[in-house]
């Protein structure tokens, strides 16, 4: 992003997606603290599980089945945003360098 660094940018829509992008980013920040606090939880659960009934350790493992591929379709859907943010990027920096040899 050194790039951008000092440069007048006069197309809006290169904002919008830099805006967008910082959105994005934050959303991801809150799943990612959200995902943290699963796995706590999870580790919490370990404790005492062989304690349990086998109808309770039944019912523990099937939500945190659950769970997991929760977290593994987020994660697979925040790849696909990263993936869709690169390529904006790489979209913005030759838009930028055309208008920059342009001038």
């Amino acid at each position: 992003m050194m790039k951008l660094e000092g440069m007048e940018i006069k197309d809006s829509s290169v904002l919008e997606d830099i805006a967008k992008h910082e959105a994005i980013l934050k959303k991801h920040d809150a799943m990612l603290e959200g995902h943290d606090a699963i796995f706590e939880a999870h580790n919490e659960l370990k404790q005492g599980f062989g304690k349990k009934s086998a109808a309770e350790m039944e019912a523990q493992l099937s939500e945190m089945t659950s769970t997991h591929q929760k977290l593994m379709e987020e994660h697979s859907a925040m790849k696909k945003e990263h993936d869709m943010m690169e390529n904006e990027l790489d979209n913005i920096m030759t838009k930028l360098d055309s208008t920059k040899t342009s001038e």
